[in-house]
């Protein structure tokens, strides 16, 4: 195998691994990475003289070939999960915690309707620990102490 087909093997490996990874999390966090890690393999196979002169200037010397397309995908699966998988990762976590505690004052409701006051304080609590801004509590709460005083 020649080197500059061993570095995009390397490249292309390195994105595989990556996208087989974080693809168990989340398809498009897969996809994003196999992305970069083909992006810069189709980059090493373009200009590979290039690349290699790049590796000389570094300071441990890098040999072409497969250690080099590994290293050079690594870097791109770095920069795109740093980039583009982690603010998406952070919006999905919110949006889970938002919906969440959405479903804790629906369920804080339902337990209204059987008159299970503790559970339903319970639940509303819940919620707001998990997003303090869910809508829907002030109008729960209201409801339960109107239940609270009929009874």
């Amino acid at each position: 195998m020649s080197s500059d087909r061993g570095a995009l093997a390397g490249a292309l490996l390195v994105g595989v691994l990556a996208a087989l990874v974080a693809g168990t999390k989340f398809w498009l966090y897969g996809l994003l990475l196999l992305v970069a890690a083909v992006l810069v393999a189709v980059l090493v196979a373009r200009r590979p003289g290039r690349l290699a002169r790049a590796a000389e200037r570094a300071p441990v010397r890098l040999r072409r070939g497969v250690g080099l397309g590994v290293l050079s995908g690594a870097v791109a699966v770095a920069l795109a999960a740093v980039v583009l998988v982690a603010p998406l990762y952070a919006y999905r976590e919110y949006q889970g915690e938002k919906t969440r505690a959405e479903n804790w004052v629906r369920d804080a409701d339902h337990e209204l309707d059987s008159r299970d006051f503790e559970t339903a304080r319970l639940y509303l609590e819940r919620a707001v620990q998990t997003d303090p801004d869910v809508p829907g509590v002030q109008k729960v709460r209201d409801r339960m102490a109107a239940l609270e005083q009929a009874r």
